[in-house]
């Protein structure tokens, strides 16, 4: 298996949040998440969060800032850190895009892209994801041995 990185943007638009809906296979769940994905060799993680999103969700975006990150501690599998960026859409129409290393497979990783209604309930999940990383709270991956 693999050890990487994950940038993720986190982008607010008009009292909306952009999701992603994950099936992970490897622990056959299906949830939202915020878009993004694993940093190449050689590449910056605001490098892989600008072309992640433009694979994904086939927008344009440009980095704010980054606002978080995160280490998995004994993650042997997977995203040992992930790292939050704030962008905002520069260009492009949302639509479901695709992960190149994925092309092929029959159950597809990314099954959805959404804007989804930033309630109490999703903000309180958003607030609680980044105050983990922002306070490194130990977090349990599914991936820790």
């Amino acid at each position: 298996m693999f050890i990487r990185t994950r940038a993720q943007a986190l982008i607010i638009e008009n009292g909306n949040i952009l999701l992603a809906k994950h099936h992970d296979l490897t622990i056959d769940k299906i949830y939202w998440c915020l878009p993004g994905g694993g940093v190449e060799a050689g590449e910056s993680p605001e490098e892989a969060v600008v072309r992640e999103l433009k694979e994904e969700t086939n927008l344009d975006i440009r980095v704010v800032r980054k606002i978080a990150e995160m280490r998995l501690p004994g993650v042997t599998a997977g995203y040992a850190k992930g790292v939050t960026f704030l962008a905002e859409i520069a260009g492009g129409e949302l639509s479901l895009g695709f992960d190149p290393e994925q092309e092929h497979w029959q159950d597809k990783f990314l099954q959805a892209v959404s804007w989804r209604k930033l309630d109490a309930r999703l903000l309180a999940a958003v607030a609680s994801i980044l105050r983990l990383e922002t306070e490194r709270i130990p977090y349990r991956s599914p991936f820790v041995s």
